[in-house]
């Protein structure tokens, strides 16, 4: 049996998702912004009622059953997992997904803050993607965060089981 991630840091994750959110919205939200360093790094408030990169907005019922289908999925992934590495992976997309759709269920959009000046970015539309064009990076949260370093290390582990397998 494979150790699977501590249940006191998976709750702790999640508690630090929503409180951080509920602080930004009641003290963040009457500023606005505040710069933390300089131009590149700002605690924003924003209410975000799309998904990652500003995609769907205003289309809140569609993303909560959205969120819904992939958390029941999410569910059963974690229980299959057969790695501590991919069990962590799981966990992580799971309380980001969870996070995020409380944010929809209880308020009607998400709480995102963490603001960052990183890099100029253009990606083209295709198919139902709208395509980006922005000049400084979306403001997103802790849920997030989990989501796109849950995603990481899913991959991470499905390169590293592909080389296992194909080595002699």
């Amino acid at each position: 049996m494979i150790g699977k991630p501590s249940l006191w840091i998976i709750a702790i994750l999640f508690i630090a998702d929503t409180l951080s959110k509920a602080l930004v919205e009641f003290y963040l939200k009457p500023v606005g912004s505040i710069s933390v360093l300089g131009e590149f790094f700002r605690l924003s408030y924003v209410q975000n009622t799309g998904a990652a990169f500003g995609q769907f907005q205003n289309q809140a019922n569609g993303l909560v059953w959205v969120s819904c289908i992939c958390l029941i999925i999410l569910f059963f992934l974690i229980r299959k997992a057969t790695d501590y590495l991919e069990s962590w992976g799981y966990w992580l997309i799971f309380l980001g997904a969870l996070g995020n759709l409380m944010d929809r269920i209880f308020r009607g959009y998400v709480v995102d803050f963490l603001d960052f000046d990183l890099w100029d970015l253009h990606i083209p539309a295709f198919f139902f993607f709208q395509g980006i064009d922005l000049k400084r990076w979306y403001v997103f949260n802790f849920a997030d965060a989990y989501i796109c370093v849950g995603t990481g290390l899913i991959l991470w582990f499905a390169l590293t089981q592909t080389r296992k397998s194909h080595s002699p």
